[in-house]
């Protein structure tokens, strides 16, 4: 196993650069999960973050939910935020991997689209960099399904592998993300009336594995994740670096092979989709053709 200061490394697909095998996603830093904390502790958590070592951050653009012109993919402010730390902090600029995305477009009327033209990724990657602040960034991402990206030597990354804050174990129902600013019970299935209670009790009964191994819930969530291959690379968002903390401890946790089938069949009951409403154009797109 490679290392790198504090965490484990491993190659971001075939031809990829090493980086810690849990990523740090910043969706919940900035949108979706709740109104932001203030920029003054968001950006001492980035400081934490880099301090313990976790270098692999994946953001997004501007606001899931607004009406400006030119059309905006994601992420409320992250690529603001994350051009203010490394204004502060540019020497620090190499040594993070940065993946940022594009292909979700809103008009100023409320029209949505997506779109992963080369032309638009252009575009976006433009804007990205005029907003954070820099000279590149490591990859503006497309998905692709495990088998295809096996073969093509390419490393997924996967988000939400905490399934939003559910195996978190603080959420007990709709009411738990229904705050102001937070789009899981309008956006995520999962989270809907129908569905909860049977997604908390699945929580519970993976909960019971994770305390008979000492673990959290979240740690056995990523853990498993993580035994499913070498090309695997979760990242779990949080505000805080206490949870930031728990995350990475989990790549220090081993799973037996009855646990793994335990968990797979636990996540095969999962009630409700990923995502719902216009967001499950996300689910598939074409990728355009290239001019020849």
């Amino acid at each position: 196993m490679a290392t790198t200061g504090k965490l484990p490394m491993r190659q971001l697909g075939k031809n990829g650069p090493l980086v810690p095998r849990i990523g740090l996603g910043l969706m919940g830093l900035s949108s979706a999960h709740g109104v932001p904390k203030p920029d003054e502790e968001r950006l001492a958590f980035l400081d934490k973050a880099y301090e313990m070592g976790e270098t692999f951050w994946d953001t997004g653009k501007f606001k899931f939910l607004c009406s400006l012109s030119p059309p905006p993919d994601m992420y409320h402010d992250s690529e603001d935020l994350l051009g203010k730390w490394f204004a502060a902090n540019p020497e620090k600029r190499g040594h993070i991997f940065l993946a940022t995305k594009f292909g979700y477009r809103r008009t100023a009327a409320g029209e949505h689209s997506i779109d992963t033209s080369a032309g638009y990724c252009a575009e976006a990657l433009e804007r990205s960099l005029a907003r954070l602040g820099v000279a590149y960034v490591a990859d503006p991402r497309h998905g692709a399904l495990l088998a295809t990206a096996r073969e093509l030597g390419v490393a997924v990354v996967a988000y939400s592998p905490l399934g939003k804050g559910l195996l978190g174990g603080a959420i007990r129902s709709v009411a738990d993300v229904s705050r102001p600013g937070d789009l899981r019970a309008r956006f995520a299935p999962r989270f809907a009336e129908e569905n909860i209670a049977a997604n908390v009790a699945l929580v519970d009964k993976l909960t019971e594995i994770a305390a008979r191994k000492g673990v959290t819930t979240a740690q056995l969530a990523l853990a498993w994740l993580l035994a499913q291959g070498d090309d695997i690379f979760p990242i779990p968002g949080t505000r805080t670096p206490e949870r930031l903390a728990e995350n990475l401890a989990a790549l220090h946790v081993t799973l037996t092979g009855e646990e793994e089938k335990a968990i797979r069949q636990l996540a095969d009951k999962v009630a409700g989709s990923r995502l719902g409403g216009i967001l499950t154009e996300y689910y598939f797109g074409d990728s355009p053709q290239l001019d020849s």
